[in-house]
């Protein structure tokens, strides 16, 4: 998941909850921590993941989240 605030809340907050209870692996980066592209391609890495589902809090809740998350994901993704 990706957020803006540090603490996930409502919908994001339940899928988070799902994850754990499934023992899905989950990753949440939010906008204030440093080197959050290196977090997933670590993440992505070490699980082994090779599809990713990504969540996260609304535009209406988060307006700049959508501007985070294509940054984080052009950083990780960008040069394939």
């Amino acid at each position: 998941m990706l957020s803006i605030a540090a603490t996930l809340s409502g919908g994001s907050k339940k899928t988070l909850e799902l994850a754990r209870k499934h023992r899905k692996p989950y990753l949440h980066i939010h906008a204030g921590q440093t080197k959050a592209a290196d977090r997933l391609r670590t993440f992505l890495a070490e699980n082994v993941i090779h599809t990713i589902n990504v969540a996260g809090p609304r535009k209406s809740k988060e307006p700049s989240v959508a501007q985070f998350v294509v940054e984080t994901l052009d950083r990780v993704f960008g040069n394939q």
